[in-house]
């Protein structure tokens, strides 16, 4: 398998945006409450969503005479706000309107308009070892064998959202606090068969709950996300995935990349 360095639009089996969207946040701190905030604000027409590219910015396409100026939607099929479902995950058990109020990004006045649904949002247990982030201490916590259950718990908690709210797709972002470095161990993060061996064995040294390595390794939630057929992953573990997109890249990682992308077509076909 090798990357398409020229992929056009019109060579693209791009779906329509049916159904329900879930969006299911990996923590649900002041970064994901006041986004699950905005966006329940402008569904309801209380406030703009200015400085959403999707929801209120315009590209140009064509060019001369023949050039126009469209909304994203009116380009590629996006999921429309009204049908998008909050989820989250997060090591505290305050639900997104008291962790909104506690972040105090926005005046309690701006989010009392969409409280009732902000009360609905409450998290699910997180997937956490103290030793990754020392300076939280929340209780809200799994209670895994190891690793792999760990894995297999989010799983079941993805099937369960997405039974639950009746949704069409899922997409997982990250907004959860950063874990200490996990220096990179071809041994082990080198091919998805080793990765998930040291999930069954436990190894707590070199497998970290959110699997946040470095810049060339894939993350352990990417496995997840590719055994549960997710849609995409976004947040700024984009920025080390290139979200699947040509770079330059070592033959190690391309062999692991294309390991990941066999996966998926089997489940997905």
């Amino acid at each position: 398998m090798q990357f398409n360095k020229e992929i056009r639009m019109e060579k693209m089996n791009v779906k329509p945006a049916t159904g329900k969207l879930g969006v299911l946040c990996v923590g649900l701190g002041a970064v994901t409450s006041t986004f699950m905030t905005g966006v329940l604000m402008a569904r309801k027409g209380l406030a703009k969503p200015v400085g959403s590219m999707t929801q209120y910015d315009k590209m140009r396409v064509g060019r001369g005479e023949n050039k126009k100026y469209l909304h994203y939607g009116e380009i590629v099929p996006l999921a429309s706000l009204n049908d998008i479902v909050f989820g989250a995950w997060d090591v505290y058990p305050a639900n997104a309107y008291e962790s909104a109020v506690n972040a105090e990004v926005l005046q309690e006045k701006d989010i009392n308009p969409v409280k009732d649904e902000l009360e609905k949002i409450v998290p699910m247990k997180a997937a956490f070892d103290h030793n990754y982030a020392s300076r939280l201490d929340g209780n809200n916590v799994k209670d895994c064998k190891n690793r792999w259950d760990m894995v297999e718990q989010l799983r079941e908690d993805i099937r369960n959202f997405k039974a639950a709210n009746n949704c069409e797709r899922i997409v997982v972002l990250w907004a959860a606090s950063t874990e200490i470095y996990v220096p990179v161990d071809e041994k082990i993060h080198g091919t998805l068969a080793a990765l998930e061996e040291a999930m069954k064995a436990d190894d707590k040294e070199h497998i970290a709950p959110s699997m946040q390595l470095c810049r060339k390794v894939l993350l352990s939630l990417w496995v997840l996300l590719i055994l549960q057929s997710i849609s995409r992953l976004c947040g700024n573990w984009q920025k080390r995935l290139k979200c699947l997109l040509p770079v330059k890249t070592s033959k190690p990682v391309r062999h692991w990349l294309n390991q990941v992308l066999l996966r998926l077509s089997e489940l997905v076909a």
